[in-house]
């Protein structure tokens, strides 16, 4: 069996991505990388310039991500950060 580094939306996944602190502004950076349709969010405006400015597309709100993708990940130093 051959393993190949498909994207998941060739595959009818269109991701989004949530907290884009330490941790998860260089995974999210990865996944724009591979994913240009990505949605993104974190409660700071600042955080979301960057990405936008290079093709994501920022998300007024989790709910508004969520509606916009079927897979989300969260990456949150505390959950309340992120609601």
């Amino acid at each position: 069996m051959t393993m190949t580094s498909q994207p998941f939306d060739a595959h009818g996944m269109r991701v989004g991505f949530v907290g884009l602190g330490r941790m998860g502004g260089p995974m999210a950076w990865s996944l724009l990388a591979k994913h240009p349709d990505l949605v993104v969010y974190d409660p700071s405006p600042a955080a979301l310039d960057a990405l936008v400015k290079a093709g994501a597309t920022a998300a007024s709100s989790i709910a508004d991500l969520a509606a916009r993708r079927r897979w989300c990940s969260r990456h949150c130093r505390r959950p309340r950060s992120c609601a």
